[in-house]
C-alpha cells in the first residue's frame, strides 16, 4: 500500500455487501461471514472490522475505534490490508466520502492472523 492508496481508502465508508452477513460463535473469539455459497471462518480481529464497516463511518474512524477499544496503536496498515482483501473478495462495497481532512495514523504492525481458515465451507 502507498500514501496514496491510504489516502484514497481514508476517503470512503466500507460497507459490508447485502449478500453477506456475519455471525459471531458463542464464544465471541470467532465469527465468520455466511453468503448464499457457503461461509468463511475468520478470527475476532477480522470480525470487529467487519462489523465495523456498515457504511456510517470513514475508515480511518473505524481503525481509531479499534485502536481505542484494545488500547493498540498503529493499527491502520492491518486494517488496511484486509479491507483491501475484503474488496477483492466481493464482501465490501464503499461510499464515497467528500474530501476533508483526515488524521494521520501510523502504520505498525500489530494484527495478525486475520483470517482463521480462508477456505470456503458449504452450508
Amino acid at each position: 500500500m502507498n500514501s496514496t492508496t491510504a489516502h484514497a481508502d481514508a476517503c470512503t465508508r466500507p460497507r459490508l455487501r447485502a449478500s453477506f452477513k456475519l455471525h459471531w460463535h458463542a464464544d465471541m473469539q470467532t465469527c465468520e461471514i455466511v453468503h448464499r455459497h457457503g461461509s468463511v471462518e475468520l478470527n475476532r480481529s477480522a470480525g470487529e472490522i467487519l462489523a465495523r464497516c456498515d457504511g456510517t463511518r470513514a475508515l480511518d474512524e473505524i481503525i481509531g475505534e479499534l485502536e481505542t477499544r484494545f488500547g493498540i496503536a498503529g493499527l491502520a496498515a492491518d486494517v488496511y490490508r484486509f479491507v483491501d482483501a475484503a474488496r477483492r473478495l466481493g464482501w465490501l462495497t464503499e461510499l464515497a466520502l467528500s474530501h476533508r481532512a483526515t488524521r494521520q495514523t501510523s502504520h505498525c504492525s500489530t494484527m495478525q492472523h486475520l483470517f482463521n481458515n480462508a477456505s470456503m465451507r458449504p452450508h
